[in-house]
């Protein structure tokens, strides 16, 4: 037996109200980040600079949790606010102890708590050892590539930076080459 297909009619009322879904939720993120967003750039009063992960889920079927989307608001904040910013290439952020640089690997599934195998270090939280990470690399990459406004960061080839920052990124944190 076939399974059940849409008529235009239909397919089209289903894409506005996917469409009507997205749209609100983008507004939700931005109500909900823009004050904090609006308190650093008051607090920083010029020298605010986002460091912004840039994972990204992959997840097919609309299933996404919608990082990409908190990324992206992000983003239009920044551009908007002509703050400069930085999208941190995510690999090995969860990984790479804060403490010594070792990279250790974590099993995620059963537990999120960090030890390093190197030093010891422990965290309770690896998405927190992920931020801090996150906010080191992207020290280095605002320091690397002297980005001062909105316009350095967001140059119109993404994947020929992404492939750059990764690149400086391997080499300062000494990570596996692939």
């Amino acid at each position: 037996t076939e399974g059940y297909v849409l008529n235009s009619l239909q397919k089209r009322k289903m894409h506005r109200r996917r469409d009507k879904n997205f749209v609100h939720r983008l507004a939700a993120i931005e109500e909900a980040v823009a004050p904090v967003f609006k308190y650093f750039k008051e607090k920083y009063n010029g020298t605010l600079g986002i460091a912004i992960d840039g994972v990204a889920t992959g997840a097919k079927g609309g299933n996404s949790f919608g990082q990409e989307d908190v990324r992206n608001v992000f983003v239009k904040l920044c551009v908007k606010n002509e703050v400069p910013f930085v999208i941190v290439p995510p690999q090995y952020t969860s990984q790479k102890c804060i403490e010594c640089g070792e990279l250790t690997k974590q099993d995620r599934k059963t537990s999120n708590v960090y030890l390093c195998s190197a030093c010891g270090y422990f965290n309770e939280n690896c998405d927190a050892i992920g931020a801090l990470n996150i906010k080191e690399h992207g020290e280095f990459l605002f320091d690397e590539f002297e980005f001062t406004s909105t316009s350095l960061s967001t140059p119109h080839n993404k994947t020929t930076l992404g492939i750059l920052f990764g690149s400086a990124l391997k080499k300062h944190i000494n990570t596996p080459q692939s």
